[in-house]
């Protein structure tokens, strides 16, 4: 927008989830109350296939000084995305999503120590969703929130989720190798269940090791294992900066 840091657009999203197997009612299996069978068919979607098809209307704020690894300032995204049934959806509805994170500079020298801070909610404004589109852990656009939980673990109609990482370098002089510790939250809220937000947290925390691969462009091969509840743990392996 202008000279700004703003951008605006538009987009077009298209999910289609086909041949579904439900395997929570195999011998020794466990039939869960928000179960995709379950959940779909209150909802009167197949629980076979759907499709989700809708637009979004966008509005981005771009201030940090790489959006790959950045050292300080900020990014905000909101996003507004309609799915209507003409358009190929199996039911209306609308979601509101917000994306927002922060980057606070330790040291004018190093610039790579630092703290960034990411706060993320996605909700359901209107209609229903089917199961597997709903808001969940590791469905961001990079698959990062959650770290220390496996995609979809958890899902609601709402969904909160906040992060804190620490990011230093591992060299005096040098910025091939970093570290980082972080800890994060993560929120659901369920109609189905009348669960209400905050009502459960979900914590994780963890460690991680960066490796810069192009100093000129802060491309950075990033290695991380985190720690969540009830024996869930994972290990991560992505190219640059988790947020």
């Amino acid at each position: 927008i202008g000279d700004s840091k703003f951008y605006t657009g538009v987009g077009y999203h298209f999910d289609k989830h086909s041949k579904i197997n439900n395997y929570t009612n195999e011998a020794g299996g466990t039939n869960l109350a928000f179960s995709h069978d379950a959940y779909n068919l209150a909802k009167g979607f197949s629980t076979d296939s759907y499709v989700l098809s809708g637009f979004t209307m966008n509005l981005i704020m771009e201030n940090r000084d790489n959006p790959t690894s950045p050292y300080e300032r900020n990014f905000a995204l909101l996003s507004y995305k309609v799915n209507p049934t003409w358009l190929g959806s199996d039911q209306n509805s609308s979601t509101l999503l917000f994306d927002y994170r922060h980057y606070i500079n330790l040291s004018e020298r190093r610039k790579r120590h630092l703290i960034a801070f990411w706060g993320y909610g996605n909700f359901l404004v209107s209609g229903n969703l089917p199961y597997m589109n709903l808001p969940s852990l590791g469905w961001d656009m990079f698959g990062r929130t959650g770290r220390a939980y496996a995609q979809g673990r958890f899902r609601g109609e709402s969904m909160v989720y906040t992060e804190a990482e620490y990011r230093f370098p591992l060299q005096q002089n040098k910025e091939t190798f970093g570290g980082t510790v972080f800890v994060n939250a993560a929120s659901f809220g369920s109609r189905t269940t009348n669960e209400q937000l905050f009502t459960q947290i979900n914590p994780g925390y963890g460690v991680g090791l960066r490796v810069m691969i192009n100093k000129r462009n802060r491309t950075t091969i990033s290695a991380d294992y985190g720690i969540g509840q009830k024996g869930n743990s994972g290990f991560y392996l992505n190219v640059n900066e988790s947020f």
